[in-house]
């Protein structure tokens, strides 16, 4: 197939950037920034002036007091101050607060629940986290997932 006909430029897709308003944990609407940047190969130096048109509620409010406080925060800066903000208190490291999350009923329920404090924990290992994970098991569930040596969750 001569004329390049074959290599036809990728389709772009209409994405939507989320709105934030502060109520919930930013852990997931910044990763969906993330992609959204990556996606649309958004400059770093515009990544914060998006994000923070992006903010609703609570969220802008808090945004625009750290605006008149700081001026406008770097990318890194905007997210370390938001997961600080309106992510979960820190209570030790995010590794005790693995270590000792309790099982409740159902390793669905566990695992959901490990999931969301694992996402905080950076720097542990796919291991660490799965000799976690097992660990919080209750004995009769432990025993046999121990046994396959799991290599991560």
């Amino acid at each position: 197939m001569g004329g390049g006909l074959d290599r036809l430029p990728p389709k772009m897709h209409r994405l939507e950037f989320a709105t934030y308003d502060g109520s919930e944990d930013p852990l997931n609407w910044l990763n969906h920034c993330e992609q959204f940047f990556r996606g649309q190969r958004w400059p770093a130096s515009d990544r914060t002036w998006i994000a923070s048109y992006h903010l609703r509620g609570l969220a802008q409010t808090w945004y625009y007091a750290l605006e008149q406080d700081e001026g406008m925060p770097s990318w890194e800066r905007f997210v370390e101050l938001c997961r600080q903000c309106f992510g979960p208190p820190v209570r030790g490291t995010r590794l005790a607060l693995l270590g000792r999350l309790p099982f409740q009923s159902m390793v669905q329920e566990f695992a959901d629940r490990f999931q969301v404090v694992s996402c905080h924990a950076r720097g542990v290992s796919a291991k660490q986290k799965a000799d976690l994970f097992v660990g919080g098991l209750p004995e009769y569930i432990r025993v046999d997932v121990e046994m396959r040596d799991p290599q991560d969750i």
